[in-house]
């Protein structure tokens, strides 16, 4: 996959000849380009062509002593949409995978440009347990769709619903680790209120069991919900929290682990090191 590591290496010039091998090769050689420029997209009418540049000297401006013709006309598509953001691989590659086989050019908010070529999507798999609401996949939809990753981001939402687990509980009483509601009739206690608990089955993670243990000095009985520990190991680039990493973020083969209170930048740094980013041209 070819993306634009910026759009500002990205130029557009409006042109007057043909937009064949021959005729860009003989407008272009020699010419001078700006030095932060390392495509050219050349427009005349309704047909575009995509071109690498190249240029040893160091000045602002400088002579191009070498192009690649990346796409001709019929290989070119030109695409407007204010709403995408052309710094944001998946959103390009979103917008490429409509038109297969094509050079896709992206004018998108505020003018910006950009293109990709050969659109290549990585699968993640987000696992997570709910409720509430996994706020995993919220941050990881929100990174996928922004600027933070080089890699274009397709996600797998797999989500564990405690109410399930719920069947298996046979004591009168639930212990959560923390606030949670689920659909039961049973009394839901939380953990995090140091409840007097009489017959409670712990629906948690091994951190909440030391808890449970300590706080009331006896085994309850437990059901495991740490998504860590329940994916285990897997052939699908997966990420998932953990409330025993304290911070950033960690990778074990196919997983990324992330705290339970992840910040953005945690899971852009672990996404891009799961999925091998930094790709781009």
């Amino acid at each position: 996959m070819l993306i634009p590591k910026h759009c500002r290496h990205v130029g557009v010039k409006d042109v007057d000849f043909p937009l064949n091998s021959e005729s860009i090769v003989k407008a272009w050689k020699g010419k001078r380009i700006y030095f932060r420029t390392n495509y050219l997209v050349l427009t005349n009418g309704n047909e575009h062509s995509v071109l690498g540049v190249k240029s040893t000297a160091s000045g602002v401006m400088n002579d191009i002593n070498d192009i690649d013709i990346i796409s001709l006309p019929d290989g070119t598509v030109w695409v407007e949409d204010a709403e995408i953001d052309v710094l944001s691989p998946t959103q390009l590659v979103r917008v490429a995978l409509q038109h297969p086989g094509k050079t896709v050019v992206v004018k998108g908010a505020f003018d910006h440009v950009s293109f990709v070529k050969d659109p290549e999507v990585k699968r993640i798999r987000v696992f997570d347990v709910v409720p509430p609401a996994s706020k995993l996949v919220s941050l990881v939809r929100s990174v996928a769709d922004s600027q933070a990753i080089s890699v274009a981001v397709d996600v797998e939402e797999d989500l564990l619903d405690m109410n399930v687990l719920v069947e298996k509980v046979k004591t009168e009483e639930i212990l959560l680790p923390c606030k949670g509601e689920l659909a039961t009739d049973k009394p839901v206690l939380h953990l995090a209120k140091s409840p007097d608990v009489r017959d409670a089955t712990l629906i948690g993670c091994e951190f909440s069991r030391k808890v449970a243990k300590e706080l009331y000095g006896r085994e309850l009985p437990f059901i495991q919900i740490c998504p860590r520990r329940i994916v285990g190991r897997t052939d699908v680039p997966t990420i998932v929290k953990c409330c025993e990493l304290q911070s950033g973020f960690k990778v074990d083969g196919n997983v990324a682990i992330v705290p339970w209170g992840a910040k953005t930048e945690d899971v852009a740094q672990a996404i891009e090191r799961l999925l091998g980013g930094s790709e781009s041209g």
